[in-house]
């Protein structure tokens, strides 16, 4: 249904775009008067607590690739093709700044504030301002093709859209579900459209958005709904293709997948505040929160994923039963939300539905009011500011997970009072589909079967499941000399290195998985090893203690070295040798080191 008339928008407060827009203008005054007034601190009590974190799940999202192995060492969250995507971007940015990013996930985020951090770069700031510009412009272009009626109206719909709540958080994170919500919108608009190629572009942009974030694959029951059923099979294939093939390109292969999967479900449960969120599971945490309080039991800890799943189904299945659009597309979007805690960022989802409602319903009326008012609530800027994490977080948490609670209700029982009679059941049928929907179906699944083969080939023969290692002589260079040595024995010269304030070797774990290894070298050039003095390994906190043996000082030791970089100290317990270089200068070193070897106790599989 068309929007109403100019004369109908400026005099019917029935209309739903007038509401909108209305509402939204004012909450938007009132948030810059709130942030006028205190001279910008408000600002740091309504978006991202962190105040120093501001768009670092772009930034971080790009350092997490490095290596190619952003499971095994940083354990993201983000889905293959997320993370194909900011390798892409990784690509972009210069190697004398990218080698000096950290290899953990810990010591990427104390890089913020930092001369690492990659704020404080042309090259990865311009990137980060390109992706902004580039999804602003392409959510104004695509929601102006979801409404309808004057251009006039579009653009302050538009206007409201992109200043939404959920768009800003977004844009202030540098979340990527920015992109996915172009994506999800693209799909929305081109699905049913009689040009062939861009129904077949639809498909692909939802499986793209779902390879992104997941959850996007929940809009792929409306094809279900509209009786697509070859579509949606090749939605599904071209989806599978999205997760799996990007795989080869990292140094993971498919154990990536099996290693995100795992980081997926131990998000979900490892919260320290798990009333915190938008889930259903949060929603439950809450709930046990107050229980707490009054009975003094732990409920709040307990896990409630299987709930937020089995929520999630059950929307699924209201979708399909409901008649309108924009009612499918909010259960599904309520779905989403309940599947899985997200950041606020996740309510700019709600400009889906919210811009589909205000096309296809002329006038509010008590059949729609609720979902509508739910909505906008979602999408405008409210003066819930959240504090320290206090009693003003607490409240903003329990009025949002309220018209949750509310808007499940409604979607349940809507879809209750839409179950069709016996006779519609009857008359239902499969879309009409031509010969060419079996035949591209059947070359869909064929080229995804020969793409996961080459793919497979080309990660068999560029993956690296070894180590690399280097050793580092000392806290101060000029402390330490190399010379060579003429070996007694066998009469071969041999490099040395005097460690004059102990040392320390770097082991790079290239495989996603945790690898044993032997460090052998010897150690003893004008030292009275007799005495039985230790050399000592420190790795990640935990001390190795080696006695090098007494006639050829070998020094030996097995451990273990995660994913990615690990630093190992050597230090000796004994006491200084004294000697003099070619020059007459005297030396005080700890002790030697020569022939040192890094290997594997079993090659990686």
């Amino acid at each position: 249904m068309k929007l109403q008339d100019k004369k109908a928008f400026q005099q019917s407060w029935t209309n739903p775009e007038r509401v909108f827009c209305l509402v939204s203008l004012a909450a938007l005054a009132v948030l810059g008067l709130c942030i006028l007034l205190s001279r910008g601190e408000v600002i740091q009590q309504y978006f991202f607590f962190d105040t120093r974190d501001t768009g670092m799940d772009f930034f971080h999202s790009i350092e997490y690739v490095r290596g190619r192995m952003p499971y095994g060492m940083y354990d993201t969250l983000y889905p293959p093709l997320a993370n194909l995507f900011f390798y892409l971007l990784y690509l972009l940015v210069p190697k004398e700044l990218s080698a000096q990013w950290a290899d953990s996930f810990l010591a990427s985020v104390n890089m913020r504030g930092t001369s690492q951090d990659l704020r404080s770069y042309q090259s990865t700031m311009l990137l980060f301002l390109l992706f902004v510009m580039f999804t602003v412009f392409a959510m104004y272009a695509i929601m102006e093709k979801m409404l309808t009626g004057t251009v006039a109206h579009k653009k302050a719909l538009v206007f409201c859209a992109l200043f939404s709540y959920g768009v800003l958080y977004g844009v202030e994170r540098g979340n990527i579900i920015l992109l996915c919500w172009v994506l999800m919108a693209f799909f929305l608009c081109y699905r049913n459209d009689d040009n062939a190629v861009l129904r077949e572009l639809a498909c692909l942009a939802l499986a793209a958005a779902a390879g992104m974030k997941l959850y996007p694959a929940f809009l792929g029951i409306l094809l279900l709904k509209d009786r697509r059923i070859f579509a949606a099979i090749r939605t599904i294939l071209y989806g599978v293709a999205s997760v799996v093939l990007p795989l080869y390109l990292f140094n993971e292969g498919l154990l990536g997948l099996r290693m995100w999967l795992n980081v997926v479900f131990s998000f979900q449960g490892g919260s320290s505040y798990p009333w915190v969120g938008n889930g259903f599971s949060s929603i439950m945490a809450n709930l046990g929160h107050m229980a707490d309080a009054v009975l003094g039991t732990s409920l709040a800890n307990q896990s409630y994923t299987v709930f937020g799943i089995a929520v999630a189904l059950l929307l699924l299945v209201c979708a399909c039963l409901l008649q309108k659009e924009w009612e499918s597309v909010l259960t599904l979007v309520l779905a989403m939300m309940m599947f899985q805690a997200q950041s606020d960022y996740i309510y700019c989802l709600f400009l889906l539905p919210l811009l589909l409602f205000i096309a296809q319903e002329g006038q509010l009326n008590r059949n729609n009011l609720l979902p509508f008012a739910v909505m906008v609530l979602f999408t405008v800027h409210l003066p819930l500011f959240h504090g320290t994490r206090g009693t003003m977080l607490l409240v903003r948490n329990l009025f949002f997970q309220a018209l949750f609670v509310v808007l499940l209700v409604w979607c349940v029982v809507r879809a209750w009072k839409s179950v069709p009679r016996k006779q519609a059941l009857r008359s239902w049928r499969l879309q009409a589909f031509g010969r060419w929907e079996k035949r591209a179906t059947v070359l869909v699944a064929a080229l995804v079967l020969v793409a996961n083969v080459a793919g497979l080939q080309i990660w068999e023969r560029t993956h690296n499941w070894g180590f690399d290692y280097g050793l580092y002589t000392g806290i101060d260079e000029r402390d330490n000399k190399q010379f060579t040595l003429r070996d007694q024995t066998t009469g071969e010269d041999r490099q040395v290195v005097w460690c004059a304030q102990g040392s320390y070797f770097i082991v790079y774990n290239h495989a996603p998985f945790e690898q044993n290894i032997h460090i052998s070298f010897t150690t003893g050039y004008r030292m009275d090893l007799s005495q039985a003095h230790s050399i000592y390994f420190v790795v990640n906190g935990t001390s190795f203690r080696v006695v090098p043996d007494e006639e050829t000082g070998q020094v030996e030791c097995d451990m273990t070295v995660k994913p990615g970089e690990t630093k190992v100290e050597l230090s000796y317990v004994g006491p200084r040798v004294v000697t003099t270089d070619r020059e007459g200068e005297e030396l005080k070193m700890t002790f030697t080191v020569a022939d040192f070897k890094v290997e594997a106790v079993q090659p990686a599989q």
